[in-house]
């Protein structure tokens, strides 16, 4: 397939040109034809932008011109915005509906035309977030559903000042999509995944409650995970507890004893250990399995100077009796 761009202002649909085409063999002739914008709807569209996207530079092809073909070719515009930015990628809100078909990004930028590959990391009431990997600029393009939708973000000079906002019920599904979707996180995403977990969970269920009081992140360079957990039939064996961005689950030292007294609510104490895999704090998320069914919940690390913690040592204190 080759590719040509032409930097032409007044390059419509309906204007006549003349194509002056050179063989293989050197033999040169001219053709007249009408030109007409490729429609998105062509696959062959697709195949073409995909290749001056990763060989088409400033040098090589005018930015401006393509930025005004995809303008012109997008289905519409959608309302969004940036939640944050970091190294690794860039987190969209925006408004509009999609298939669960794959999304490609484009973006003109002034080293030429970049393509990105986007996840859909939740969706709802005609609503999507969108993680899309490395560099985005404004405005951004984005293939949903089979359609270019082009996207006008508010973009920092840089990533200083961006914080979190307020995304309700829906943070902690953030958290663990993110958590899947990208291996050896950047610090300020880790950062930024622990500010959207608690601190403090209960998590209740049918058959039994479990409350993760605190996670300390100790001098040691370990995680000590403070337990409570209301049925003493419930065993510490099966807690599995993973860090933010690794692929692996941390190895625990498990201790584990009963409250003594039959009125007390929560029947037993428990602390894991694990090795921290990463120097900053950040977020950990424990799971565990009890009759048939699997609970999780990610909690947010604290350092072991928390004022906090005084009383949580008195509340602990018989592991050291």
């Amino acid at each position: 397939m080759e590719v040509l761009l032409l930097d032409g202002m007044n390059l419509r649909d309906g204007s006549e040109c003349e194509l002056h085409v050179t063989s293989k063999e050197g033999q040169d002739s001219v053709r007249r034809a009408v030109t007409r914008l490729a429609r998105w709807d062509n696959v062959e569209t697709r195949r073409a932008l995909g290749l001056v996207a990763s060989r088409f530079t400033q040098a090589s092809g005018p930015a401006p011109v393509l930025e005004r073909y995809l303008a012109f070719i997008s289905a519409w515009q959608a309302p969004g915005h940036l939640i944050a930015a970091f190294p690794e990628g860039y987190l969209l809100d925006l408004h509009a509906e999609h298939d669960g078909s794959p999304v490609g990004a484009y973006t003109v930028t002034a080293d030429g035309l970049r393509r990105a590959a986007g996840q859909v990391l939740h969706q709802g009431d005609g609503r999507l977030v969108l993680w899309l990997e490395g560099a985005a600029g404004s405005p951004l393009y984005l293939e949903l559903s089979d359609a270019l939708v082009r996207l006008q973000l508010n973009l920092p000079s840089s990533r200083s000042g961006l914080s979190p906002v307020g995304l309700g019920a829906d943070a902690l599904d953030l958290v663990e999509a993110l958590h899947t979707l990208v291996e050896q996180p950047s610090p300020e995403l880790q950062a930024w995944a622990a500010s959207l977990c608690r601190q403090h969970a209960v998590v209740p269920s049918d058959v039994t409650t479990i409350e993760v009081v605190r996670v300390v992140r100790l001098p040691s360079r370990e995680v000590a995970v403070f337990l409570r957990i209301a049925d003493a039939d419930v065993g510490a064996s099966n807690l599995r507890l993973e860090s933010f961005g690794a692929t692996e689950p941390l190895a625990l030292d498990i201790v584990a004893r009963e409250v003594d007294g039959e009125a007390r609510v929560w029947q037993q104490q428990v602390i894991v250990k694990a090795p921290a895999p990463h120097t900053d704090l950040g977020c950990v998320k424990l799971s565990w399995s009890y009759a048939g069914r699997s609970h999780a919940v990610w909690v947010r690390e604290v350092t072991a100077n928390d004022p906090r913690n005084a009383a949580l040592a008195r509340d602990f204190a018989p592991w050291h009796r």
